[in-house]
């Protein structure tokens, strides 16, 4: 099926191997992409169930080969590629894989899976990073963005090994970028590694682009989305930068918002300081700006999703927010959470 001008959800059954064939050589690009996405998630869910048996972690021999197709056909736009080469988010996956929500077993299969992915193909992604080169000047043209696109999915996956030769390759970038794409692909990956370099990256950026304030909504949601283990104490200090404002709702979804939303590996920490804390600023939100307050507490109704630990977690920062004296925004939110 193809040519469909909305989503249609189809559901049958397809081996990996036909799946591998769609997504080398079918001749619709959604179909590729699709397929893709589906053998891609098949694979996480075999790599999810070895790191709950404590099992070895092994890459797909299939999938390996299906990517290392599209990173060296040279005819197949550009675009579609990288949007093929981009895992699941984490997200995604808690979204569509059965409750309650594997928290650790989905960021550790994804990490572990872009790794095996990163060094089964490290020779065809620095061919693409090579053909793809950054763009000296910026200009707005349909190659020139889905050269970036390709580009900057394939520095991801090679900094995922974290080695002297991508560090370089993310530094150079950084600092030859004549545009905020290429630059901030290149801060993000740095940022969310465990590279020392990382600290002096952090500081340029936003010595940079302190005068823009988008931008620096930018850097915030870059640091409190890394998969680091230390991001919860990072966020936290971040709130005391000069940047920082609580009474900023743009400032809060950066900082605040993008740790509860996007870093599920940290937010949904099995200790509760990620609900703690996010509890503690809803407290403290829920006086200066209800509104903005009642919007966050909305994070914690979904405590249905996960574990029993994680639940009674969740549902103990909400009956400690229930007892502060509320707005009618936040109360009904969290009155709500605790009824379901």
């Amino acid at each position: 099926l193809c040519g469909f001008s909305a989503p249609v959800k189809l559901t049958f059954d397809q081996s990996r191997r036909e799946l591998a064939f769609l997504m080398s050589h079918d001749s619709d690009g959604f179909n590729r992409w699709n397929a893709a996405q589906r053998l891609t998630v098949l694979v996480l869910t075999d790599l999810m169930a070895a790191y709950g048996k404590g099992s070895e972690l092994a890459v797909d021999q299939q999938l390996l080969d299906a990517f290392r197709i599209l990173l060296t056909d040279e005819s197949l736009d550009q675009a579609m590629v990288a949007k093929m080469l981009e895992l699941p988010t984490e997200q995604f996956l808690a979204e569509l894989l059965p409750k309650p929500v594997q928290v650790d077993a989905i960021h550790h299969a994804r990490e572990a899976l872009k790794r095996m992915l990163a060094q089964g193909l490290k020779n065809e992604l620095q061919q693409v990073i090579s053909r793809c080169p950054v763009d000296t000047e910026y200009h707005y043209e349909v190659n020139a963005v889905a050269r970036r696109s390709l580009r900057n999915v394939c520095l991801g996956y090679l900094m995922s090994l974290a080695d002297d030769e991508a560090t370089n390759l993310c530094q150079q970038q950084y600092h030859q970028a004549s545009n905020m794409t290429d630059q901030l692909a290149a801060f993000r990956a740095l940022a969310h590694s465990d590279r020392a370099e990382k600290t002096l990256v952090i500081a340029d950026f936003y010595g940079q682009w302190q005068q823009e304030s988008l931008v620096v909504d930018q850097w915030f949601m870059v640091q409190a989305s890394s998969p680091q283990n230390d991001t919860l104490e990072n966020v936290k200090a971040l709130m005391q930068h000069e940047a920082f404002e609580m009474t900023n709702p743009n400032k809060i979804r950066a900082l605040i918002g993008a740790f509860c939303n996007n870093n599920p590996v940290n937010f949904h920490k099995v200790d509760g300081s990620g609900y703690s804390f996010l509890a503690d600023q809803i407290i403290t939100l829920n006086k200066l700006n209800p509104q903005v307050a009642s919007r966050m507490a909305t994070i914690l109704t979904r405590w249905a999703n996960y574990d029993n630990v994680r639940a009674d977690l969740i549902k103990q920062q909400l009956k400690r927010i229930k007892a502060e004296p509320l707005s009618p925004d936040v109360y009904e939110v969290v009155t709500k959470a605790l009824n379901q």
